[in-house]
């Protein structure tokens, strides 16, 4: 039975946007430019690069104070489930601010770790906490806030004195003949004792300027890369490691459930469809025996035939739905559903909030996920509704399956959703699952988007 009522607001699941770990720094490609045009190049990137400095620091100190008071409250059993993940959540908005200033200013990209609270709650609500209160990217994130905070209030200082010292050297010139003209002054030529002069001075303000921008383009250089430096290695590393490793454990999963699906497609066959092609062979063969003879008998058997002919092909069609249905490829997922909903005997109500075509690999996958989801409920759930939900979250597509059964469902190995779950990892996409016991279950199965077709 299907159903296409509109169903109230589903909580959101968090999700995130990949980084493109392609290309971790973008850069332009290398060309030959005049004297000029490299100068301008190099004034542009001084400035860019003292804009970063003298920007984090604010940011530095308020991060620093999110990590001082966040390691404060860790220091105590009782206050750690509430200082921590509080914590976490600023550190994570100061993070984000942090790689967004790298990408405009410095022209790189810091890749997003996977934090704990991307992750749907499940389980006891203590568990949910203590992973908040564990979840290494926020430790990680509590030391960038203490050593970035060091490394910044230098670097803006150093910034700050030099580029002062450089803007106001330079323009002196332009300024300058107003002090002069005070009646208390004394410059640096009535110092050296050859009498008041503006030429004097101005020259010497000058040559500081000079000697304040000399220091002021190492600075900014060196900061700047020490600085993101160490806010990439505390903020972006462990992103760049898990991306790298789930590759290799989604390389892994993929080989593994395609060599699953191999056997289970094998043993289904033999099972099932080849049973009945043998059978629908010796029918033919004894009815053709039994034409000349028998014409009445070898009509009965033809017309037996004929109907595991039906059967037979009934079995196929059900087989290819694991696979990649002609309704998938041809109409988009929300049709495939929508056709495999037709058939099961519970009320299965479909809800597509993508509205759009999905990458091939990923309809496929959610398609296969939402097909394993409705099999259990047939077979063990004892539902009578069944919901599917087709979202998107930033970087990933969603298909939510919620039915009021009697709940109890497990990932566990030997189990059809262990299978799923491996399906899923080979292509980067996870399975969660919240089955209590009377229910009622609900399984999310998420896949990365890509781009929409």
């Amino acid at each position: 039975m299907i159903s296409t009522d509109t169903p109230p607001p589903l909580p959101g699941l968090p999700g995130r946007e990949p980084d493109d770990l392609d290309d971790l720094h973008d850069r332009a490609p290398a060309t030959t430019t005049d004297g000029p045009e490299r100068t301008r190049s190099a004034a542009r990137r001084t400035v860019r690069e003292a804009a970063y400095l003298i920007v984090c620091f604010p940011v530095a100190v308020w991060t620093f104070v999110v990590a001082v008071v966040g390691l404060s409250g860790a220091a105590a059993l009782v206050t750690a489930p509430l200082f921590v993940p509080l914590a976490g959540v600023l550190l994570r908005a100061s993070a984000t601010i942090e790689r967004s200033l790298q990408r405009q200013l410095l022209g790189r990209r810091v890749p997003q770790p996977v934090y704990a609270s991307d992750f749907p709650t499940t389980g006891s609500a203590a568990g949910n906490v203590w992973r908040r209160v564990t979840d290494p990217q926020t430790w990680l994130e509590i030391v960038w806030g203490i050593v970035g905070f060091v490394v910044a209030t230098v670097t803006f200082v150093l910034t700050v004195t030099f580029g002062a010292i450089a803007v106001a050297g330079l323009t002196s010139p332009l300024w300058f003949w107003i002090i002069v003209r005070i009646p208390e002054y004394a410059g640096l030529g009535d110092l050296l004792g050859i009498g008041p002069g503006f030429v004097v001075d101005s020259a010497a303000n000058v040559l500081a300027g000079l000697v304040g921008l000399a220091l002021l383009v190492p600075t900014t250089r060196l900061g700047s890369m020490l600085q993101s430096g160490i806010a990439g290695a505390l903020i972006g590393t462990r992103a760049t490691e898990e991306r790298y490793a789930a590759i290799a454990r989604a390389h892994t999963a993929g080989q593994q459930a395609e060599r699953d699906s191999l056997r289970r497609l094998e043993r289904d066959l033999h099972d099932g469809p080849q049973q009945g092609l043998v059978r629908l062979q010796m029918d033919l063969a004894r009815a053709e025996r039994l034409m000349e003879t028998d014409p009445q008998k070898a009509r009965e058997i033809l017309a037996g035939a004929g109907l595991t002919a039906s059967s037979t092909l009934g079995e196929l069609r059900a087989l290819s739905r694991g696979i990649a249905p002609p309704e998938l490829v041809d109409h988009g997922l929300h049709s495939a559903l929508m056709s495999l909903a037709a058939s099961h005997p519970a009320r299965v109500t479909i809800h597509d909030r993508i509205g759009t075509r999905l990458p091939e690999q990923v309809e496929t996958a959610l398609y296969y996920a939402v097909s394993e989801a409705l099999t259990n409920v047939a077979k063990h759930a004892r539902a009578r509704t069944v919901e599917v939900i087709l979202q998107r979250r930033p970087g990933w597509a969603e298909a939510v399956v919620t039915d009021d059964g009697v709940g109890g469902a497990s990932i566990a190995k030997g189990h059809g959703l262990a299978g799923l779950e491996r399906r899923l990892a080979g292509v980067q996409g996870t399975l969660w699952l919240s089955s209590p016991e009377g229910g009622p279950t609900t399984l999310v199965a998420a896949v990365p988007s890509g781009t929409a077709r």
